[in-house]
């Protein structure tokens, strides 16, 4: 592996490491990130919205209006370095 962080027995899981960084994203002190609800325009932090990680990829879910609002990891020179994420709003997803 790049950097020798990891030993020959360790297996590398994306999804592992994406809830290890949305993890240390949400006790940082970027909690104040903030996102726009595409059902009602609900200016969204981190405090009432953490980002969440499924089958689909990653999402947050309005607290008001209850839509799941898409967001993608942005890419990272090394698999642990946290995550930078951005919303993707739904014209852009067409």
């Amino acid at each position: 592996m790049p950097g020798g962080r990891r030993s020959a027995s360790s297996t590398y899981s994306p999804q592992a490491s994406a809830y290890r960084s949305l993890t240390a994203l949400a006790q940082s002190p970027w909690r104040f990130t903030m996102w726009i609800c595409d059902g009602c325009k609900l200016l969204v932090t981190l405090e009432v919205a953490e980002p969440q990680i499924d089958d689909d990829g990653f999402y947050f879910t309005c607290p008001v209006c209850h839509e799941r609002n898409e967001l993608r990891a942005l890419p990272r020179l090394d698999p642990d370095d946290p995550l930078d994420i951005e919303q993707i709003h739904k014209a852009k997803r067409l």
